[in-house]
């Protein structure tokens, strides 16, 4: 009767969400990378930059004095929006978002034990593969430091931009 048709749905919804979560689990993970992480500055050797001015591969304008440039306003330091600057593989998409943990890094509002999120705008000929380079603004005066050794996880949260492909528009 009613009673043991509503035990099976009540199995069938518990083994759907479990199901559920099988599958969340596995696409976390396949987002999920493990990075050799560097820093880098506008002044970075190899990258072309006058007067502490420069710019990303994605065309964002840095200056060491002025900050980043987000949508035709300067925004003081070397965050784009909320996200710190990342130079990464051309396998990620520009403008993609990773959330990195276990960095062992800290300034400029980096706490070792805290994950940062990051936005996918430059790129680098030194950068293949797993290995992902954090824009910190002047290589000559280092506001971020490497404070403990680790291995960095990080996760891909956005794949690409999300008005398609080349947009970085900050959600």
């Amino acid at each position: 009767g009613a009673p043991i048709k509503e035990k099976y749905r009540r199995l069938a919804e518990e083994e759907r969400k479990r199901q559920e979560a099988i599958r969340k689990q596995k696409e976390k993970e396949a987002r999920t990378f493990y990075p050799y992480t560097t820093t880098y500055g506008v002044d970075c050797y190899g990258c072309e930059s006058v007067n502490g001015r420069g710019g990303t591969a994605h065309g964002v304008v840095l200056d060491v004095n002025q900050g980043v440039l987000v949508d035709g306003t300067w925004q003081p330091g070397i965050k784009y929006g909320p996200y710190y600057i990342i130079a990464a593989d051309p396998s990620i998409p520009m403008c993609s978002i990773i959330k990195i943990e276990n960095h062992g890094l800290s300034g400029a509002g980096l706490s070792p034990d805290k994950p940062y999120y990051a936005i996918v705008l430059d790129r680098g000929g030194a950068i293949h593969g797993n290995h992902l380079d954090l824009y910190t603004g002047s290589e000559s005066v280092p506001i971020i430091t490497k404070v403990k050794k680790t291995q960095a996880v990080a996760e891909i949260i956005r794949y690409g931009g999300s008005n398609g492909y080349g947009s970085c528009k900050i959600d």
